[in-house]
């Protein structure tokens, strides 16, 4: 029976840190989304100012 709870325990662990490591990933993915946006919502704002100035 100690070895069945070992597995329960050790299956338990493993979902845990696969839980961890998948909500890094999307976290990871959305703060690099966001910051594509934030660099291509600069670079329309500067792009009429540059162009009205020629």
């Amino acid at each position: 029976m100690e070895n069945f709870w070992e597995a329960v325990n050790l299956m338990f662990f493993i979902y845990a840190l696969a839980a961890v490591v998948s909500l890094v990933v999307a976290w990871s993915i959305k703060v690099v989304f966001a910051v594509f946006r934030t660099k291509n919502d600069s670079a329309e704002e500067k792009k009429p100012a540059a162009e009205a100035a020629s």
